[in-house]
This record gives structure tokens, sequence and C-alpha cells, in this order.
């Protein structure tokens, strides 16, 4: 049934063969911490499942403070890496300036 059953394609460049190590090296990563998660979330629930009908949780009001910061954090990171106005150094090199022309 899996006879002949390829996971990736036949070379077709010289650097295919990296790119597929990449591949297999950032998918090795994703199995690690989702292994990791699920044993953390198993973890939890076990330790704090509900050992009897009586035993009712604490009601914990909210911090406002609190959840205004991780929202805000979040939101700060995401517009400081999508401002369009601040193009990476790597970008202003590739395209010859600011505003994208190559000049001669």
């Amino acid at each position: 049934m899996w006879q002949g059953f390829q996971i990736v394609p036949d070379q077709a460049s010289t650097i295919s063969r990296g790119v597929d190590y990449l591949f297999y090296f950032l998918t090795a990563i994703d199995l690690f911490f989702t292994a990791i998660i699920f044993l953390a979330i198993f973890y939890f629930a076990l330790r704090y499942r509900r050992r009897s009908e009586h035993q009712q949780a604490e009601q914990i009001e909210g911090s406002l403070p609190l959840e205004i910061a991780w929202t805000l954090i979040p939101l700060g990171i995401y517009v400081l890496e999508t401002h369009p106005e601040s193009p990476p150094a790597t970008a202003l090199s590739s395209f010859g300036g600011p505003n994208g022309r190559i000049e001669a």
C-alpha cells in the first residue's frame, strides 16, 4: 500500500535537499511543542479536576488593568511589526531606497 509513496518530490535543484531538511526540522519543532502543550493540558486536567459533586470552584473577579494590558501589548507588537512606514533594513538595500526605486 505505501510502496512508492513519497513525502517530498524528487530533487529538482541543488538546494532542494536543504529545503527538505528545513521542512523536517520545522515539523519536528512543531511536533515537539504540540506534545508539550498536550502533556501540560492533560496534566493540569487531571491535577485540578473536581473530585466530588460538593466541591465548587471559587468565583474570581477579573482585573481590568490586567485585561487591558494583555490586549494592548500584543496589539502594540502587531502594529509595530506591520507598520507600512518602516520597512526592514533588508528591504531598503534590496530595492535601492525607501521609495522602492532602483537608482542608477
